[in-house]
Parts: C-alpha cells; sequence; structure tokens
C-alpha cells in the first residue's frame, strides 16, 4: 500500500490564516473573482482582514463544517472546504439569522471598501435564490467553496 501523502479532517479557527491564503491564492486569476474583488482596489491587508473574518464568522454557526486536505510531509493545507449538514433552526435562531441577512444587504460596510458591489449583489443574490428555490435545509447537505 501507498504511504498516504494527504489526511482529511475537520479545520479550526486556528486554519483560517492558512484557509485564506489558499483561496486567495486559488481564485487569484479568477476572472469573477478579480471583477467581485479586485484586489487592486481593496487592497491586500483589508481582503485578508475581511476574508478572515468572513470566514471565522461561519464557525459559530453549528450547523457548518469545515473539512481540509493536509499533506502530511510539510503540514501545508492543500485544500478546504465550507458546508452545512442538514438542520432545523429554532424560529428564534431563524428570525435572527433573517434580520442579519437583511442587515448585510442594506449595510454596504460589510463588503471590504473597494469591492465591486453592483457584481457582488448579482452573484450572491442568484446564488442565494437558487439555494433557496433548490435547497431544503432540514435534508440537504450544501456545500461552498
Amino acid at each position: 500500500m501507498a504511504p498516504e501523502n494527504f489526511i482529511l479532517s475537520t479545520c479550526t479557527q486556528a486554519d483560517i490564516l492558512a484557509m485564506v491564503e489558499l483561496n486567495l491564492s486559488a481564485f487569484a486569476n479568477d476572472p469573477l473573482s478579480n471583477i467581485t474583488m479586485p484586489r487592486e482596489m481593496i487592497g491586500e491587508a483589508e481582503l485578508r482582514r475581511w476574508m478572515s473574518q468572513f470566514i471565522a464568522s461561519f464557525f459559530e454557526k453549528p450547523e457548518v463544517h469545515f473539512f481540509k486536505i493536509t499533506e502530511t510531509h510539510t503540514g501545508n493545507l492543500a485544500a478546504w472546504m465550507r458546508c452545512a449538514f442538514p438542520h432545523v433552526l429554532s424560529e428564534e435562531e431563524s428570525e435572527k439569522r433573517k434580520a442579519e441577512k437583511e442587515r448585510k444587504v442594506k449595510d454596504k460596510s460589510f463588503w471590504p471598501k473597494g469591492a465591486n458591489l453592483d457584481v457582488i449583489n448579482v452573484k450572491f443574490g442568484m446564488l442565494g435564490q437558487l439555494k433557496e428555490n433548490y435547497c431544503n435545509d432540514s435534508e440537504t447537505y450544501c456545500e461552498f467553496v
């Protein structure tokens, strides 16, 4: 049997900085990412700060899980993913999240300064609509890259 070069495990908040770096590297040449979050307008430090905060916020949601693949010889993060397991929110939590989502939509300061808000609204608005139309949170595993 060949030696195992990679390990699959859960991410912790200690992995956030490596997750941010891997994400920025993976999407560095992605046209849509470059339009929505233009690095030359936002700045590297602000983009890393915002992305770290954004990822960290999902660790607070019990239905959201992060998984990583680590290269065994170096300990470097090779890949990661975020997914939501099937869940049912309490009415109180559902209302809280709905209010939070509405606040983020109205509060443009949620996004990093320099982000292309028009494109972001189209991109994430459409993804949100598709999720609402086709995913039942109580039955569906939902993967986010």
